[in-house]
């Protein structure tokens, strides 16, 4: 297991970290974390709406609103 430090370093190198970053309530690892879930295929869902109704099926996500 990753400890705060590498997942934070890692994380931090990704390209759309600073997007992800961004959003309230999201720190170093919960960040990684979405990015994880999520994926970051920017063509691996067809619409934001079918994105929001992945988060809602997953009931270990965090909420994204």
């Amino acid at each position: 297991m990753r400890s705060h430090g590498q997942v934070e370093a890692y994380f931090g190198r990704h390209p759309d970290a600073e997007i992800i970053r961004s959003q309230p309530g999201l720190g170093p690892m919960l960040s990684a974390r979405v990015l994880a879930e999520f994926g970051d295929d920017p063509h691996r869902y067809a619409s934001a709406k079918a994105r929001k109704n992945y988060a809602r099926h997953q009931p270990d996500l965090p909420r994204l609103r």
